[in-house]
Parts: structure tokens; C-alpha cells; sequence
């Protein structure tokens, strides 16, 4: 088990066998004497000139071999005796070591670390065999590579070992021992590689995480690539290191083709280096030179290229030429960041130290590969763990800015679809104000009534479009509010039954029925309007879609406690039904049940989505019941509170005070810059019996205000808006109640109204009862 103490020993002895290669008993004839020294004190790198018989597997030496081959070394030409030792071929290294005294007799188990020897090997200990990796031959056809880095363990019989390790290579560019071996205890020497192991897999781990969450950030944000390509890196670099060099992997998974784990190994080393440039290059476009990422980016698509296409022995051979590559590319790397540091680039200090910790790193690796000292892989872990600690500080503070200007951009767009709104719906209320408020005040001759009503239904559909699209919008944005009111909804229900009985085509042979039951009490507490827009977009689809038989508005009472009184509304129809496999997406913004349908019966698709978000925002849910050819039902259950006495005596006053003519000479200056609009509230004032003073601007206004009851003030006006002018107003010390009268999109006007010191809005077009009642309602909290 490995604990902190075991850990801390590891590390040490990996520093002490780096840092004693130059004074370790070496092999000198064939011989390697470790008399006196302590082989459970710290491993023993084996090199050294050994016994080296070329184009020969044996166990033992030959009795006239005398020529000498140094370990580490690879095969490249060399000429030994009358042999030239090439890259391809096979060969037997022989040399003995004495051990220390009594070490056979202690039953003392030993090991011998092997690395990556190119490209197979069999061991053998006084010609008994002990291990192997991949399959020594003569011949190519038998011979079969494997790199599997591991301790091979025994027990000596004897304090003097005879040992041959026997290599082939017919398929890479380098052959022989590229590594010194490591002699010593087995179990010392198993912890070293496990911990080895241990720093791969641990790596492997951080670096697969790191690619897989930057990965995931750059799909939900999509607007940095750089961490795109940074995620690619770490999850192209992870085989680098699970995969190469102590090839952990092949610990976990056994059998793995040499073939396939060599061209991945060099395909993730290339594409790693070209993903990490690109990524630069995106990190910091402005000091990165272009030519220096196209052209290095397109070395490393090449070599991916000739790595998948060539054998190993020709794409192996590029590795020392890449690593020239890299040092030569590294310091202009290091420039470009420096660069971004000076001219204050975000991330650009932090980048410029994982550079720093990474640019050290790989040249520590390609030296220790290109044979100047064997290396330390807690060093290396250490800086790739700084390295990719510190550039996952610079991207998630690149996606916290990211993100900051998003939602900035988010919050603009939204501003610019309040103000898009806000002003279309100026512009098609404030003509629509004129049509739908003279239409309600023409008295026609006889035999024209139907061309008045065809006129007044096309602008009230017009207005019900709009306001769809509104009040989505305003849902959409959360801008809803829920007042709670005392409301007759048995008075509300047959009021939309004789509306819309009035709007149906009476050629059709429809019938619109209610079902009210008496036993609902008079009061509840509600929003109204809400309720009341619930139950039209209900009854209007209903009608749309009925082109026989009836519609019928059914509101019954569940049940009712003290204070509370749950009611079910039912809008029934024997139109023409939804399918069931479409009956779950009906309610979905702007869908209807077939694309037909739209054309056939209109509307926008909006009503029905509207109705179900509003009841869901009151806790609410609709069912609906339906089968095509007999009509549908939707239906709703709602609780509702009851109004305490003292509420219901308050309404009742009002109630009874807005049936009488409170309006008559009561003087109200009416601020509006369109004269249409002047002339439809006007009339309807002048009706009421009140006194109208009118200011066509904000300034007029408040040079009139003064002896008023009550102000009606329009909010989009040139110079000075209705906003402005109220506050001067409030500040002047006017303490009257003021009433705006707009045709905006109302997405947050009611805040605006409120907190610019106005009392009350009313819409445009304006429904005249509202606008009364507002306006008495109003005069009687100021007289109160």
C-alpha cells in the first residue's frame, strides 16, 4: 500500500538513481561486482560494456566472444569485429553480476527494471528464462514487437548470475537499449515503476477531466475557440501519457497491437504539438505570428499524415527532427506570450508561466530521450500539473468574461426587442385607438350596422393579435404581476358569452351555451383580467374550430371551505379535435395542430401557449380531452380566496359609486400630441359630463396644471415623454392623481408609471368602462 512515507521514499530513490548514474558500479569486461554494496539501499542502474554477440541468441556466451558492447546504446553502424551492428537484426548482451556476500542464501528477492527495449527481449538468469516481452527471432516472420516496462522479479541461487538478454528489431528506426536497467531489490524496484504508473494514471486522469469539461464549455458557449482547441490538446496529450514512454496502458489492457499503440503514440504526439500552436494562435491572435501557426500547424497534419500511411520504420525516424522542431519553435512561443504580457492581454502573465512550466518540461523530455540523462517522472509531473493548472485559471477566466459579455449582449438584445416592441405597438395602437374608439361612438343609419360591426370585429381581432404577441412577450420575460381583486366571475362568464355571441357568424349553426353554477359565491379574490383572457382565448379557439353543433362555458364549484373556494372552468366544443399524437405540443408557442390549420381558421398559435403559461404561473395546470371528429374540452382547476367583509363592503361602495355619474364637471387635463387620439377621449369625456382641458405637450401641460381634478397623461410625446413630465410635476409639488394613457408594449411599464409618480395606466386603445372606472377610482382615493 502506498502511504505518504512510501511515496516520499519513491521520489527520493527516482532522484537519487537520476542524479548517481555517473558514479554507479558500471560493467567493465563483462562484469558487474556489487560486492559491499547494499542492494535494499537504492536501486543500481546497470550500463556498462558487456559481452555483445551479433546475429546470435544463446543463454550463455561463447567460449571465443570478446567483443564488447556498451549499454545503453543503440544499434546505429557500429562496427564490432569483422560485424557492422545495424538498426535491423538481433543480438545476445551477456554479462555477469556478484552479487553481495549471502545474498543467494537470504532467499533475497531480486529484480531487473525493463524498459522500452526496441522493439523485443528475452531474459535469461543462469539459462533459466525469466521474462520477455514481444518475441525474440531470427527471422521477421517470427519475430513480434511489444513495449511493456515492468520489473521482472527472481530469486538468485547463487551469488554470481549469469545473465543474457537477447533483442531483435526488424520494424523501427532505432534497435538495441535505448535506457539503462535498473538491479535491486524487487520489491523497492516495483514501487518506483508503480509509482511511475501512478503519476501516468493520475495525469492521464486530469488531463482526460480537464479536455472533457473545457470541451462541454465551449458546446454550451460555442464562442471561444481556443477552448476548443485547448480541450482537443489535453484530450490528444492524455495518450501521450498513459501511452508512451512507462506505457501504462499496456498495464491495464493486455494484448494491445504494437502496431496500432505506436501509430496513435506518434499520431498524438504530433497532433497534441499542432493542437497546442493553434491554440496559442487563438489565445493570442495579435502577437502570434500567422505564418509561424499555418506553417507549423501544417508540419504536424503532415506528419499525422505519413504517420498513418508509412510503416514505423520510416515515420519513426521523424521523431529527432520534431523535437528540433519543438526546441527551435519553443523560444518564439515563449516571445509571443511575453508579447501578449506586455501588451496586457487577458490571462496574459498566467499564460506566460504555464508556458514557462510547460516549455521546460518538454525540453527536459526530449533531452532525457535524446539520451543526456535518465529522467525524473515526478519532475514531470509536477510541470505538466503547473501547466495545466494555470491555463485552466486562463480559460475559465476568458469564459467568465466570455460569459459576462454575453449575457451583456443578452441584456441589449433584450432591450432592443422591449424597445422594438414598445414602439411597433405605439405605432399600430395609436391608429387602432381611433378606429376602435370612434367605432364605439358612431350611431349609424339603419342597414349600415353590419358594415360598423364588420369594421369594429376586424380592429378587435387586430388588437387581440397584438396583445398575444405582447403579452407573450411580457411572459416570456417574466413581467407578469397577479392583483387580487374582488370579481363576479358568474357576471365575467356570461359577459364573455354575450360578447362573443355578438362576434359569431350567424350563418353558422353554432350555439354558444353556459353552464353556471349558482351555488359559486357572488365575490372572489382574483386577477380578473387574467382570468378573463384565460377563458377568451379558451372560447375563441372554441368557436374557431366549431363549425357545428355548440359551444358551451361550464364553471361549476368543487368545493368550499372557510376562506377559500376551489372552481373548475370547462370550455366544451363539438369542433373538429386534435389527434392525441398531437394534443402534447398544441399548447407550444406558435403551433397549431397541423400546418392546414393556420390557413384554414388564422390566428398566430399563440392563445392557447398563453393561457397555460399564465395558469402555470398561478400553480395552475390544463387538461385537455379531445377525439378528432367530437369536439374537444379543455379544462382547468382553480382555488381561490375569499374577500373578508370589510373587502367586500370597500367593493360594493365602489361598485355602486361607478354606476353613478361621478365624472360631471370634473375638470381632468387630458396631455396627448396625437390629435386622433384627442378627439376619441374627448368625446368620451365630454359624454361622461366632465370638463377636458387639453395640452398637446409636455411643457403645456405643465404650464397648465392647476385647478384639476385629475390628469391624463400620454407617455410618448417629442421634447418631454409623460415620464419626465409627471416627475416635474410631483416635484412642483402637484399632489392630483395622474392617469397615463400609452399604447407601448407595456413590458415594464407599470414600474415605470409608478415610479415616475403616476397612479394608474390604462392601454390603448382604451375600453372605455376601464378607463372610467380607473378615472373614478382615482378621484375617489384623492377625495378620501
Amino acid at each position: 500500500m502506498n502511504t505518504p512515507k512510501n511515496w516520499c521514499l519513491s521520489i527520493l530513490l527516482c532522484l537519487l538513481a537520476c542524479s548517481s548514474f555517473a558514479n554507479a558500479p558500471q560493467i567493465q569486461k563483462g562484469i558487474l561486482d556489487l560486492r559491499g554494496l547494499d542492494l535494499t539501499e537504492k536501486p543500481i542502474l546497470i550500463g556498462g560494456e558487456t559481452i555483445f554477440e551479433w546475429e546470435r541468441l544463446t543463454s550463455t556466451p561463447s567460449a571465443f566472444s570478446n567483443n564488447f558492447y556498451q549499454i545503453p546504446e543503440i544499434w546505429d553502424g557500429d562496427t564490432l569485429g569483422s560485424d557492422i551492428i545495424t538498426r535491423f537484426g538481433y543480438g545476445t548482451y551477456h554479462f555477469q553480476i556478484i552479487l553481495p556476500e549471502g545474498t543467494a542464501l537470504e532467499k533475497q528477492a531480486l529484480g531487473i527494471g525493463m524498459h522500452d527495449i526496441y522493439c523485443a527481449y528475452a531474459l535469461f538468469i543462469n539459462e533459466k528464462s525469466i521474462g520477455r516481452s514481444g518475441i525474440v527471432a531470427t527471422n521477421e516472420a517470427d519475430y513480434e514487437p511489444y513495449w511493456k516496462p515492468e520489473v521482472i522479479p527472481f530469486i538468485p541461487n547463487s551469488d554470481t548470475l549469469q545473465v543474457a538478454l537477447q533483442v531483435a528489431n526488424y520494424n523501427h528506426s532505432k534497435g538495441g537499449i535505448r535506457e539503462a536497467l535498473l538491479f535491486g531489490e524487487a520489491q523497492m524496484l516495483e514501487s518506483i515503476f508503480d509509482d511511475n504508473r501512478a503519476y501516468d494514471y493520475m495525469l492521464t486522469g486530469c488531463l482526460l477531466m480537464g479536455g472533457l469539461f473545457f470541451l462541454g464549455l465551449y458546446f454550451f458557449g460555442r464562442n471561444e475557440y481556443s477552448m476548443l482547441l485547448f480541450s482537443l490538446f489535453c484530450l490528444s496529450y492524455a495518450y501521450r501519457i498513459i501511452g508512451a514512454k512507462n506505457y501504462a496502458l499496456h498495464h491495464l489492457v493486455a494484448d494491445i497491437p504494437w502496431l496500432l499503440t505506436i501509430k496513435i503514440e506518434y499520431l498524438t504526439l504530433f497532433l497534441s504539438a499542432g493542437l497546442f500552436i493553434a491554440y496559442s494562435y487563438h489565445l493570442y491572435p495579435e502577437e502570434t505570428s500567422k505564418k509561424f501557426y499555418s506553417g507549423f500547424t501544417a508540419i504536424c497534419v503532415l506528419l499525422c499524415v505519413i504517420t498513418i500511411i508509412t510503416p514505423p520504420i520510416f515515420f519513426t525516424q521523424l521523431l529527432t527532427p520534431f523535437f528540433g522542431l519543438i526546441l527551435l519553435g519553443t523560444p518564439y512561443l515563449l516571445y509571443t506570450y511575453f508579447l501578449a504580457v506586455r501588451n496586457k492581454q487577458d490571462g496574459a502573465s498566467i499564460a506566460a508561466l504555464s508556458i514557462i512550466a510547460i516549455s521546460l518540461s518538454f525540453s527536459y523530455d526530449i533531452l532525457a530521450y535524446l539520451g543526456f540523462f535518465t529522467k525524473n517522472n515526478f519532475v514531470i509531473f509536477l510541470s505538466y500539473v503547473t501547466f495545466f493548472f494555470l491555463q485552466s485559471l486562463i480559460l475559465s477566466y476568458r469564459f467568465a468574461v466570455s460569459f459576462k459579455k454575453a449575457v451583456l449582449r443578452a441584456e441589449q438584445a433584450a432591450t432592443a426587442k422591449s424597445d422594438f416592441l414598445s414602439t411597433m405597438s405605439h405605432e399600430i395602437r395609436t391608429p387602432l385607438n381611433a378606429v376602435i374608439g370612434l367605432t364605439n361612438l358612431l350611431q349609424v343609419k339603419k342597414g349600415h350596422e353590419e358594415n360598423l360591426e364588420s369594421i369594429r370585429f376586424s380592429a378587435q381581432n387586430l388588437l387581440q393579435l397584438i396583445n398575444e404577441i405582447l403579452d407573450y412577450a411580457k411572459i416570456d420575460a417574466g413581467k407578469i404581476d397577479f392583483e387580487q381583486e374582488p370579481a363576479n366571475i358568474k357576471k365575467l362568464t356570461l359577459q364573455l358569452a354575450n360578447a362573443f355571441r355578438s362576434r359569431m357568424d350567424k350563418k353558422l349553426p353554432v350555439e354558444l351555451l353556459t353552464d353556471v353554477d349558482k351555488n359559486i359565491p357572488d365575490l372572489i379574490l382574483c386577477d380578473i383580467t387574467r382570468l378573463s383572457q384565460v377563458l377568451t382565448n379558451l372560447i375563441s379557439n372554441a368557436i374557431k374550430f366549431t363549425n357545428s353543433g355548440y359551444v358551451k362555458i361550464k364553471v361549476e364549484r368543487l368545493n368550499q371551505t372557510t376562506g377559500k373556494v376551489k372552481i373548475k372552468f370547462s370550455v366544451i366544443d363539438t369542433g373538429i379535435g386534435i389527434p392525441e399524437e398531437k394534443q402534447d405540443y398544441i399548447f407550444d408557442t406558435f403551433t397549431q395542430a397541423s400546418s392546414s390549420t393556420t390557413r384554414q381558421y388564422g390566428g398566430t398559435g399563440l392563445g392557447l401557449s398563453i393561457s397555460k403559461r399564465l395558469l402555470e404561473m398561478q400553480n395552475v395546470s390544463i387538461e385537455l380531452q379531445s377525439k378528432p371528429g367530437f369536439g374537444s374540452t379543455f379544462s382547468f382547476i382553480q382555488e381561490f380566496s375569499l374577500p373578508s367583509d370589510k373587502s367586500l363592503e370597500v367593493s360594493m361602495q365602489v361598485h355602486k359609486k361607478l354606476e353613478e355619474n361621478l365624472l360631471t364637471d370634473k375638470k381632468i387635463l387630458l396631455v396627448e400630441d396625437n390629435h386622433m387620439n384627442i378627439v376619441v377621449a374627448t368625446k368620451f369625456l365630454e359624454k361622461w359630463k366632465a370638463k377636458i382641458d387639453v395640452a398637446e405637450s409636455g411643457q403645456e401641460a405643465l404650464d397648465k396644471i392647476k385647478d384639476h381634478d385629475l390628469v391624463l397623461m400620454d407617455l410618448q410625446m417629442p421634447e418631454m415623454d409623460g415620464y419626465t413630465t409627471c416627475k416635474i410635476m410631483r416635484k412642483n409639488g402637484v399632489s392630483i392623481p395622474i392617469v397615463a394613457l400609452t399604447a407601448s408594449a407595456l413590458l415594464d411599464v407599470r414600474q415605470k408609471v409608478i415610479a415616475s409618480g403616476m397612479n394608474d395606466y390604462v392601454t390603448k386603445p382604451f375600453d372605455p368602462d376601464e378607463l372610467y372606472e380607473k378615472i373614478v377610482k382615482q378621484l375617489n382615493k384623492n377625495v378620501a
